[in-house]
């Protein structure tokens, strides 16, 4: 009786190798080809799990879910979550990519375009929400929430010249 290692068992033809909400397409025909690519995919299903509350494609059987990953157009983070960027969208589908060689080329990259995003996000919330008003002789800077709001008082008056002469 032949006994296998339990890496043999694990990766035998046949055998799906993940969970289905979170698998590659290529990975659920070949799980000997699963790589770095097939990683960015389940991390972007992560991604769109963490916005929404749901998996990206939904099935009753193990075969429509592996189907769904395989063929169903790329869904939108934008039309689950109306705060969502269109470059954090972009960066999702390019994620998602059905083809691996569509996908970021690794996690570097992936990493670099969700800075990029982050980047970007906390450029526009820095020019858009600062706001600098008047009330009285304070001014008020906000920036967005609430508990970020800085009261900052007026510089203080220039000193008096003294008008008595010494002497």
């Amino acid at each position: 009786i032949h006994e296998s290692t339990a890496a043999e068992s694990l990766t035998q033809s046949g055998q799906v190798m993940g969970t289905l909400d979170y698998m590659a397409p290529e990975q659920a025909t070949d799980t000997h080809h699963a790589d770095t690519q097939s990683d960015i995919y389940s991390l972007g299903c992560t991604l769109y799990f963490l916005l929404t509350g749901q998996t990206v494609y939904t099935g009753q059987s193990m075969a429509t879910k592996i189907l769904a990953h395989r063929e169903q157009p790329i869904p939108s983070l934008r039309d689950q979550r109306e705060d969502v960027s269109e470059q954090l969208d972009r960066v999702f589908k390019c994620m998602l990519a059905k083809k691996p060689e569509d996908r970021q080329e690794s996690m570097a990259e992936v990493i670099r375009d969700l800075e990029a995003h982050w980047d970007a996000e906390e450029e526009l919330t820095e020019t858009a929400s600062f706001s600098i008003g008047a009330t009285g002789g304070d001014s008020t800077i906000t920036h967005g929430d609430s508990d970020r709001d800085l009261t900052v008082a007026p510089p203080p008056p220039p000193p008096k010249s003294d008008s008595r002469s010494s002497g």
